[in-house]
C-alpha cells in the first residue's frame, strides 16, 4: 500500500506551526518570568506586536479547518493580550479636592550627545513644574540649564553633572529634607521631598543597557536591582527614570509585584511610546517610566519633546491621598 501524499494542505499546516512557535515561545517566556535568550529580550520589547498576527493566524487556521493549529493559537493571542495589556490597565483617577497636596514633576533622558543643548533645556523649563529631573546631564548641558535659569527658579537642587554622561540633576520648588546618591547601574538620586507637609520620596533611576537578554547580565542585574531597593520604601513614593526596559520585560515586571503602579499605564497611556526619537521612523515602544506607591497617585501625564534628545520626555502631575 503507497503511503498518502504530501499535500498542499500540509504543506500549509507545518507553515502555521512555524509562524506559530515565535509568539508561543514569547507566551510562555512570560509566563515563567525569564528575558533570555538576546533574542526573547529583544521582541519583549515590542511584545504588543505579537497579539495581532497570532490572532490573524488563529482565524485563518479556524477558516482552513485547522482545528488543533487555532486553538493553540487562539490560546496564544489570548496569553499575549493578558501579558499586554494588564501591566497597563487603566485605573480610576483620583479626584483632586481643594486643599489637597500636589507635585508635577518632568522627566527626560536630554542624551549626553545632545547637539542642541539650549533649546533642550528652555524645552524642560516651559512646563514650569514643581520638580525637573534630568537623566545623562553633562557638564556643558548643566551649564546650558544654568543660563536658561534653572537655579533661578529653583531654590533646590540635588545631583551631579558628569564628562562620561551618566549625570544626574534634580531641581525642585519643594525642600528637599533628605538626599543620597544610589547606583542602579548609572547613578540614581534619592531624595525625599516636602510637599506642603506631606513626605515624597522620589527616586530618580537609569539602569544599565548593556547584555539585554544575557543571564545576569548588568541590564537584568540593575533594573532587578531598582525594584528591590525602591521596594524598601515607606510612605508615598515615586520611582521615575529611563529604565531601559518596558513591561514586556519581567526584570522591570518586578515593580508592579512590588505593589507599584506604572503612571501612563494607570492614565491610559501605556501603548504610549518613548524611545527612539532620533530616527527616520517615530518612536517604538516605552522605556521612560514613573511607578507610584504609598498613598500618592497620578492626575495626568502627557508627552514633552525635546530638541536633541532621543528619548521624548514627559510631565506627569500627582495628589496625595487622604
Amino acid at each position: 500500500m503507497s503511503s498518502p501524499s504530501f499535500s498542499r494542505r500540509d504543506a500549509l499546516s507545518i507553515v502555521g506551526w512555524l509562524a506559530l512557535s515565535g509568539p508561543a515561545w514569547m507566551a510562555l517566556s512570560e509566563l515563567l518570568g525569564v528575558s533570555t535568550p538576546r533574542l526573547t529580550a529583544v521582541a519583549q520589547t515590542v511584545l504588543p506586536w505579537f497579539v495581532v498576527p497570532t490572532g490573524v493566524l488563529c482565524m485563518i487556521a479556524g477558516r482552513l479547518r485547522f482545528r488543533p493549529l487555532a486553538v493553540a493559537a487562539g490560546l496564544v493571542t489570548l496569553s499575549l493580550t493578558w501579558s499586554t495589556l494588564w501591566p497597563i490597565r487603566p485605573h480610576a483617577r483620583p479626584v483632586v479636592r481643594q486643599g489637597d497636596a500636589t507635585i508635577s514633576v518632568t522627566f527626560n533622558n536630554i542624551y549626553n550627545n545632545n547637539r542642541q543643548g539650549a533649546e533642550a533645556v528652555r524645552a524642560l523649563l516651559a512646563p514650569d513644574s514643581d520638580v525637573v529631573a534630568v537623566a545623562e546631564m553633562t557638564n556643558l548641558l548643566y551649564h546650558e540649564a544654568v543660563t536658561a535659569g534653572f537655579n533661578d527658579r529653583y531654590p533646590y537642587r540635588f545631583g551631579f553633572e558628569s564628562p562620561a554622561g551618566d549625570g544626574m540633576r534634580l531641581w525642585s520648588k519643594y525642600p528637599i529634607s533628605g538626599q543620597n546618591i544610589d547606583r542602579f547601574g548609572h547613578p540614581a538620586l534619592e531624595v525625599t521631598l516636602d510637599v506642603r507637609g506631606q513626605p515624597l520620596k522620589l527616586w530618580v533611576v537609569h539602569p544599565l543597557n548593556q547584555g539585554i537578554g544575557d543571564p545576569d547580565s548588568p541590564w537584568d542585574t540593575t533594573v532587578s536591582r531598582v525594584a528591590d531597593q525602591t521596594a524598601l520604601s515607606k510612605g508615598p513614593t515615586l520611582v521615575i527614570g529611563d529604565f531601559n526596559a518596558t513591561l514586556g520585560h519581567p526584570p522591570l515586571r518586578k515593580m508592579l509585584d512590588n505593589g507599584f503602579r506604572e503612571v501612563h499605564g494607570w492614565l491610559g497611556h501605556g501603548l504610549s511610546p518613548s524611545w527612539p526619537t532620533d530616527r527616520w521612523f517615530p518612536p517604538l515602544f516605552r522605556i521612560d517610566h514613573a511607578f507610584v506607591r504609598g498613598g500618592v497617585a497620578p492626575t495626568s501625564v502627557r508627552e514633552l519633546p525635546v530638541p536633541g534628545s532621543d528619548h521624548r520626555g514627559f510631565v506627569s502631575t500627582y495628589v496625595f491621598i487622604r
